[in-house]
Formats: C-alpha cells, structure tokens, sequence
C-alpha cells in the first residue's frame, strides 16, 4: 500500500522560482554546438539545490563520429549552474519536504548577427540557458529531520568560507553553540569539555579533525558532501558522548569521466584524482603534506634550540564506489594521517631540574579502512564495518611520557522501513571495540578546574579492551496538520566499567507553515570517563558512566527564499561528573586513595541566533550568536566551567563581482575564557622550586578574542581547465589576542602569551 503522502507528493510539480544563468562553454560557442544536460538534482526542504549529479550529456547537432563530450565542459557548466537553482518547497502534512528530480538544461547559441550590418565587431555572446519544463519527481527516504539541531554544511557552502583555507570541516567553527579552543584542538560544544564531543566520517568515530595548529582537518574537501553538525538533542543513532557530534558525510564520485586538481599553497601541497572504470565503478584517490617544516627548521634552529623535525603533517584517501544495480551501492574508503614535531632545548635541566633531557616531541598517527554496504529498495538498510589504528607518542623533557596504540574495530548496522500508515521506523546495531596498549611516565596530568599536574612521577602499563555495544531504535510519526513526533531509544553497553546507559528521547516539530517551524526536544546521554581517569595509580578504577540530560527548544522562520533565521533555548544538566577527590577507600585492609569519584555536576545553557542570507544578489552569508554560560559544582559551590564563553558573534560573508571574482570577509568575537588567577609562590624546599599560590578557581578572565579574516578568489577557465588563486589574510589588522598566562619562576610576574600576527596564505589550484 502506498502512502497517501507519498501519492500527494508525486502529485505535486515543482515549481522554478529563481533561475541561474549558464556560463556558455568559449569552445562550444566557437564551433558552434548546442547541448541538451540532463541533471539529476537533490533539492533542500527550502527549495535550494545542494546536490546535483550528470546524467547525460548530448551535443547538438548529434554526430554519430563524435566520442566525446570532454571537451567542450557541457556537464560541468550545467552542474555550477544548477547549484543557483531555486524550487518552490513541496509541502507534505503541512511541512517541507526535501526532494529529488531530474532537470534538463538547454545551451542554446545566440543569434549570429547579420552579415555587415553593423561595421563592429559582434558583443560577446550571452549564454542562455533554457527550461524544457520536465520533471520526474523521486521522495527521499527522510522527509523529517531526526535531530532538533541538526545543522547540515554542504562543501560547495563552506569551501571558500574566509579564515578556513577552503576547508568545510573547519566551517563549523562558525555555527552557533561552537567555542573557540585556540591550537588545543577538538571541539567545545555548548559548554562542554573537547573530550566530551566526537568526529565521524559516515558515521564510523575518528581520532581527530585537524592537524596541528587546527589548519587544516584530515580529509580532502573534495570528497566531502557535507557536514553534519548535531550540538546537542541528536538522534539515538548517535551516542557514547555527552557533547556534540561532528559526521563528515562523502560524495560519492561521478563515473563520467577523468577529473583531478592539483593545489600548492604557503601551508602545504595537495593533490586529488578522480577516475571511471566502466559505467558503474569509480575510484578517487587525494593526498596532502605539508611544507612549511622545510622552511622552519633553518629558521628555529639556534644557539638554544635544534629542530630535528619541524611540525609537518601529511594525510591521504582513497575511495571506490560500485553500483552493480540501483539499489545496490558498494563503497570502500581508506584515509590517514601523520603528524610529528620535535625539538632539542640545549639548556632545558637549568630552566627546570626535574628535567632529565631537553627533548620535546609528538608524534599522532592514524588509519581507517571502511567497507559499506548500501541497499535501498522496499526498505533501507546501510552496513558498515571499519578497521583502524591509532597511535600516540609525547615526550616531554624526560618528565612526561605517553605511549599508546589502538587498534579499532566498528559495526553498524541500520534498517530504516516506511510502513503503509506513513512515517518511518529505523533501528541499528553499534559496535566498537578497542584494545589499547599504554605505559605512561608521567605526573597525575591537570584536570578541568586546577592550576596544573602536581604531586610525584607515576608509572603505568597495560592493556585494555574495551567493548561498547549499542542498539538504537527511532520511529517518525507525522501525527497531522504539521506536527510530528520522533521519539527513540539507545541502549549501550560499557564492558570497562561494567555498565549500562539507557537513553529515552524525544523530538517535537510542528511545521506551522511553510516558512515557520517549531521545535522541542529532550534526551539522556552516557560517557565513559577518560582512560586516565579509569587507570591506575593515575585514576580510579571503579569509576561509573557520566549522565547529560538535553533539553532545547527552537523556532525556524524563513521569511524570504534567500533568508532564514534560527533561534534555539538549551539547557543541558550533568550528573556523576568525574572530578579530584582527597577521599581514600580502604581495599584489602589497606589504605588507597580513590583520586576521582564521579561526585560533580554541572551544567550549561544558554540561546544561539543563526540569520543565514543564501547566495543571491552575488551575496552570501550568516551571522551567528551564541550566549552560554557553562558551571561546574564544587562541593556546596558554584564556578565557571574551563571553557564557558559568554559572548560567541561571528559574521561570515562572500562577494561575488562576476563569475570569476569574489571577496570574502570573516569577523569574530568572542569573550576571554576563564582563568584562575595566580597570588604568587611559596617556596617547595623537597622539590627545590616554587609552588604557586591559586585564588578563587575561574574567577578571572581573558581578555576579549578578536579578528578579522578575509580572503580573495579570481577563477580563469580555459577549454579543458581552470586555473583559480586565492590570498587569504588570517587576522588582517595583527590583532595580538591573549590565548593564556606565563609566570616567571617564582610567580611574581606574569606576562601576555598571544596567538599567531598577521597570516597571509597564498595559494593556487588547478582544476579539470
């Protein structure tokens, strides 16, 4: 039985409410040929075109001798072309509905002009691009969103985003709800701590993002469709973390022919490959180093310090898409990356003498390989089953020492059924499990809410396995006149505290027409405390799960095609917050220090404000506000949370001047974080040094985060190829914002430590 949205939907042709002009390929207008494209485009809930995929190209006049299309770069004029289009929302139940149709867009050539009627030569030719009017309509499988944040980022939206040299994963640091974090990397998400949030590439968890210094993330844009951001309220799909979830969704490569881009800038050299084998297998192979160690190691080498490998990374991808048939779609991805640093101070042991040499190093490594399975016919079921390895490596002066390797294993399994009364049931299976290999040499490591490590060198070593088993299911219930609930339910098992977290939510929307929604939602999640926190002597292992309930409340309003606005109320509680503890348990008749209990709680909230301006008028961009306050409670009192951020404003804007030139402009401002202000020293005469002397803990801050980011582009096309430059300028007016405080060593002075001057980044690409 079909459903009768399904049946009223297909009934339901959708309308073209903003055309977009086709740039006429300079080859084709010179031998004179027409073409007809067909296009296959996926279409948001608000009628803009986020995806478009080539279907077929026919060159007109047809000439049965003619074995390519290539070179006249039909297929690629139509698809930038077709990215302006705008549709008319189809409404279903009184709500938006995203969809899929194909388009066919005609290049036809102007008139030539009459022989010698005018002494001029003729005006440049105007493309034209031409509505034929037909429309197969497709419904994709998720008509209603399943999370109240969810906050989608396409790569065509985010690629030239100023201050992120063309990266969409660093986009997010523009949405609301995201703090800053300076070169600590990770995510703050609403108040809670980096560890507390993850990265994902479809779904299957990663190691980290970014590279050092938070540049550039670890994954090729090219590849990337889009990202999905989920600050909180997410949908039982997810779960394991109390913070936000970041998931790195691919593009599945286009089987039509050869494509590759080459890219050299200040920062590092890229290159990505895509390729056909036959018409339903594609490969895409991309890779990436950096080469500014080549440059800074003849600069920092000195009296006083050596570089024996200067900060580099490296990473690379490689993807292979099969479709035997139309429902059936096999990929296998593989990606990693490589970071390391090291340096020698010569005259480290008389600046501390705990310090045994003057060796600083890191090394970060890691590996994921993912087989897919993706069938979608009566119903929807996605397998996925990824392999990986982690490595870490950091030596400090000889006082801290940190080894360990992972190795990954993950399976999830997802069924997604629509049943004959309309909405739609979804339920999964998620495995990870890990084995760890650790030996740490190194002080207890400083936790949220102290001044730093403190207390003797400890020793560890072992092996851990952890296992996590999840099992999820969701349904979505369109109940009438634009309201539909999602309610769900996640179960996770934890072997390595022996526990169970139990996570009932529920998501609310009422699409009360077809420019306003409203929003509400409530959920549980559970985490693990951190493996330092579970291992001894440095932690406690009888630690429990930590508990977060979500609540947010929202309204969307689109008052214009081209506008939208978005406000959204959370308020998130935290429950057994793992935190120091001076208490000591008593384990076979003998004294033992527990070192953390899971005693503490929190909490934050907090409103965010999102007005996006969709391209048009040659102008796209969005303000984002966030105001958040984040606390931690500290037996009977009350303190800010390391990472609370009052004030979060970011404006992000682009200028088109034509098709080949663009400005693009980045300001943000953002309160200073907390910090505990220091009162002095005391001198430490068994460690022959000074100690310092702690006032109220977060009870001062930094000075306020300031800057301006902009970034110019100008493209070049030619037959076969274009060429593209850009310059962007990273904190444009030399701002010299404070990222913390460095005291002398006895206390009694401290002195500003800044973040990076002025960046310029020049860097060019090549396209074909």
């Amino acid at each position: 039985m079909i459903a009768p949205w399904f049946l009223f939907l297909l009934s339901q042709t959708p309308q073209l409410v903003e055309q977009a002009d086709a740039v006429y390929p300079p080859s084709a207008l010179r031998d004179r040929i027409e073409a007809q494209v067909l296009l296959h485009l996926e279409v948001e809930a608000g009628g803009q075109v986020h995806g478009v995929k080539v279907v077929s190209v026919t060159l007109l006049p047809e000439d049965p001798s003619r074995t390519s299309t290539a070179s006249y770069n039909f297929g690629d004029a139509a698809k930038e072309a077709a990215l302006g289009l705008r549709f008319k929302p189809i409404i279903v139940d009184g709500q938006a509905v995203p969809f899929e149709l194909d388009y066919t867009l005609r290049f036809t050539l102007p008139p030539l002009p009459p022989p010698l009627a005018i002494p001029d030569p003729p005006p440049p030719p105007t493309p034209e691009i031409v509505d034929d009017g037909r429309y197969d309509v497709v419904v994709e499988a998720t008509a209603i969103p399943q999370a109240i944040n969810q906050r989608a980022l396409s790569a065509a939206d985010s690629a030239q985003v100023a201050g992120t040299l063309g990266d969409p994963v660093l986009a997010i640091e523009n949405l609301p709800g995201v703090a800053r974090i300076g070169f600590d990397g990770g995510n703050v998400v609403r108040g809670s701590a980096p560890a507390d949030s993850i990265s994902m590439v479809d779904g299957v968890p990663i190691m980290l993002e970014t590279h050092f210094g938070g540049f550039r993330s670890v994954i090729a844009p090219q590849l990337v469709e889009r990202i999905d951001f989920h600050p909180g309220n997410f949908s039982t799909r997810y779960g394991r973390r109390t913070g936000g979830i970041l998931d790195v969704r691919l593009r599945t490569p286009e089987p039509d022919r050869i494509h590759g881009e080459a890219e050299l800038s200040v920062l590092d050299a890229g290159l990505y490959l895509e390729l056909p084998i036959g018409d339903d297998l594609s490969v895409a192979v991309a890779g990436r180093r950096s080469h500014l160690d080549l440059a800074l190691t003849s600069l920092l080498d000195g009296e006083d310090l050596q570089v024996s490998a200067a900060p580099r990374y490296y990473d690379y991808q490689g993807l292979v898409t099969w479709r035997p048939a139309k429902e059936h779609r096999v990929q296998v991805f593989g990606m990693g990356s490589d970071d390391r640093m090291a340096l020698l101070f010569q005259d480290a042991a008389s600046d501390d003498i705990r310090a045994s040499n003057g060796s600083l190093s890191s090394a970060v490594a890691f590996q994921r390989a993912n087989l897919s399975y993706d069938y979608q016919g009566q119903v929807h079921n996605n397998l996925q089953l990824a392999i990986g390895g982690d490595q870490f490596r950091t030596l400090v002066f000889g006082l801290f020492d940190f080894q360990a390797n992972f190795l990954d294993f993950n399976l999830r399994d997802q069924l997604e059924v629509e049943p004959a009364f309309g909405g739609k049931l979804t339920a999964g299976l998620d495995l990870q499990h890990r084995r760890l290999n650790y030996a740490i040499t190194a002080p207890r490591p400083p936790k949220e809410g102290t001044t730093g490590s403190d207390g003797p060198t400890l020793s560890a070593a072992g092996l851990l396995e952890p296992t996590e088993l999840g099992a999820y299911v969701e349904a979505e219930l369109p109940i009438g006149l634009g309201l539909s609930l999602i309610p769900g339910l996640r179960a996770d098992y934890y072997s390595l505290v022996d526990g169970y977290g139990f996570d009932p939510r529920l998501v609310v929307r009422w699409q009360a027409n077809e420019d306003l929604t409203l929003r509400a939602g409530a959920g549980i999640v559970h985490q693990l405390p951190e493996f330092d926190e579970l291992v001894a002597p440095f932690g406690n292992p009888e630690l429990e799960l930590i508990r977060a309930e979500h609540y947010s409340a929202g309204v969307e309003w689109r008052p214009f095609d081209f506008l939208s606005a978005d406000v959204t109320l959370y308020w998130k509680e935290l429950h057994d917050v793992v935190r120091p503890t001076d208490r000591v348990a008593v384990k076979d008749g003998t004294p033992t220090p527990l070192v953390y209990d899971n005693g503490g709680s929190g909490r934050s909230y907090g409103a965010e404000v999102m007005l996006r301006h969709d391209r048009a008028h040659n102008f796209e961009g969005w303000l984002s506000y966030t105001l958040s306050r984040a606390e931690r409670d500290d037996d009977d009192q009350t303190r800010l949370f390391d990472y609370d951020q009052t004030h979060i404003l970011t404006l992000v804007g682009r200028y088109w001047f034509g098709e080949s030139w663009s400005v693009g402009a980045r300001w943000r401002l953002v309160s200073g974080s907390p910090v505990t202000p220091i009162l002095g020293g005391i001198w430490r005469g068994d460690r022959d040094e000074y100690e310092a002397i702690p006032g109220g803990i977060n009870s001062a801050r930094l000075p306020a985060f300031h800057q301006l980011d902009l970034r110019i582009d100008k493209t070049w096309g030619f037959e076969d190829w274009e060429l593209s430059a850009y310059l962007s300028l990273s904190n444009a007016y030399n701002r010299a914002n404070v990222e913390s405080l460095g005291y002398n060593f006895d206390y009694s002075q401290s002195e500003n430590v800044s973040g990076l001057p002025l960046l310029p980044i020049l860097g060019a690409k090549g396209r074909f």
